[in-house]
Formats: C-alpha cells, structure tokens, sequence
C-alpha cells in the first residue's frame, strides 16, 4: 500500500466515527495521518540537506545531520 491509499483510508475511517460525536482531530487515525505527512516532510527536509552543495561548510547543516532523530508528534 502506497501513501496515498493509507492516508485515503485512514481518513475515511476517522470520517466514519464522527457519526458518534468524536472529534476528527483527536481520533487515532487522524493522528496517524499527521504523523506519516510530519514523517516524509522530514525526509524530503533531510533529501535536500543532503544533496545540497553547502553539506560540510554550513554549520547548521553539520549539526542538522549530527543530531539524533526526535520528531515532534
């Protein structure tokens, strides 16, 4: 299963369970949608920072590559 298709499916599944008065944003498989989305933004930052002509002079990027992985959700 691509990302589209879970994403897809994780939504329509958090859209089903509002008939029950939960609140979307709350709801587990929304919160797995953020995360995946947080996750590839992550990747495609990291993509960028390394194919990037600065890697090794810029003092950010160093430490950007240096430091362990902590995502924010």
């Amino acid at each position: 299963m691509d990302r589209e298709n879970l994403v897809k499916l994780l939504s329509e599944m958090a859209a089903e369970d509002l008939e029950s008065g939960a609140d979307i944003f709350d709801h587990p498989c929304s919160i797995a949608v953020r995360a995946i989305e947080k996750s590839f933004e992550d990747i495609n930052v990291l993509l960028r920072v390394i194919r990037s002509d600065t890697m090794g002079r810029s003092k950010k990027v160093q430490m950007l590559i240096g430091l362990p992985y902590d995502p924010e959700w």
